[in-house]
């Protein structure tokens, strides 16, 4: 998930960078195939959000994701 294809992606998507969520991070999860906490830290490494809102993504849960994912 390299940088410009990461950007690329989020304003493709109309995703608003100031509030990401659990839904955007699995569109851009099924975009590049990838897992919901690799995408996460992508975002983070890639400064599209800060740690307090990485942590907070990362608090969800597997099953919590797999429930998101099915809808």
């Amino acid at each position: 998930m390299p940088d410009s294809s990461m950007r690329e992606q989020i304003s493709l998507y109309g995703i608003n960078e100031d509030t990401i969520k659990v839904d955007d991070v699995l569109t851009l999860m099924e975009v590049f195939a990838i897992p919901y906490k690799a995408v996460v830290l992508r975002l983070y490494e890639g400064k599209v959000i800060t740690e307090p809102k990485a942590c907070d993504l990362l608090k969800y849960n597997a099953s919590y994701v797999s429930q998101r994912i099915e809808l």
